[in-house]
């Protein structure tokens, strides 16, 4: 098992790297093996990680996101498979090579860092914490992605209203198709982040020594965040908020987003939900 642990340390970089490599082709419409072979890429890689993180959960004792540098591996692979719920779902992978970029990176510094000697195990979570810090974790990562489809929409429409169009604009899904992308990223947030709310009030209201929700900055940051997908998400169909105004909306939980992710990092050295 600690083979294996140490292979992936070294695995997971190369294989994103690759897979960004696959879908960089893609992108360009290289007719390469590399190109024909992306989602065969994105699924072993997908597969490969989380049998890394279980492995590492099993050698620590706990769900692997304690340390800072565990954390940032779980939303790497956090954010690959989002992508990949993504591109099944809307059958588009045009976007692929900017998404998975982010993700390549993140597991790049990770292993960096373990590597450098950045491994201690940090406090062993119950159940419970586990639970609700991978939850937290996975709905910022797609919090992110839906960040990078709105960054890319507003690009794109702001070429198209100047007459921009290079080959990157032309490669790249048009307004609707990225509209689509930019919601069902989303919509993954909304659900992931309903689902850490829901256990963060549980917990406190069950733990007599937490903190009232009002007088915790990550609960008040974490609650913002949640309501403005919930209108992100629900919007779009009774609200009619779509487009331009969908991408400004997901990309005004970026910085929250981040708020919460670094003040979470920072917690006791690691990421406790």
């Amino acid at each position: 098992m600690e083979l294996f642990g140490n292979g992936t340390l070294i695995l997971l970089p190369i294989a994103y790297t690759l897979l960004v490599v696959a879908y960089a082709h893609r992108f360009l419409g290289f007719e390469s093996w590399f190109a024909r072979s992306s989602r065969i890429w994105l699924v072993a890689t997908v597969l490969t990680h989380i049998s890394a993180l279980i492995v590492r959960g099993i050698t620590v004792g706990s769900c692997p996101i304690a340390t800072p540098w565990e954390a940032t591996s779980v939303v790497a692979f956090s954010v690959a498979l989002i992508y990949w719920i993504v591109e099944l779902r809307t059958n588009d992978s045009t976007t692929g090579v900017f998404v998975l970029a982010i993700a390549a990176l993140l597991e790049i510094l990770a292993t960096i860092f373990v590597a450098g000697g950045d491994t201690a195990a940090g406090d062993r979570l119950g159940a419970f914490a586990s639970v609700h810090g991978f939850a937290a974790l996975f709905g910022l990562s797609a919090v992110s992605v839906a960040g990078a489809y709105g960054l890319l929409y507003l690009f794109l429409y702001t070429a198209i209203k100047r007459g921009w169009y290079g080959t990157f604009y032309r490669r790249v899904a048009p307004l609707d198709r990225l509209g689509d992308l930019n919601y069902w990223a989303a919509l993954v947030a909304f659900v992931a982040l309903t689902l850490t709310a829901g256990l963060g009030y549980w917990g406190s209201s069950s733990d007599p020594e937490s903190p009232a929700a009002f007088a915790d900055a990550g609960v008040l940051l974490g609650t913002s965040l949640w309501l403005l997908y919930a209108i992100t998400v629900l919007g779009r169909r009774w609200l009619r908020l779509g487009g331009k105004r969908l991408a400004y909306c997901t990309l005004l939980g970026l910085p929250v987003a981040v708020a919460i992710g670094v003040s979470g990092l920072l917690q006791r050295g690691g990421f406790h939900g």
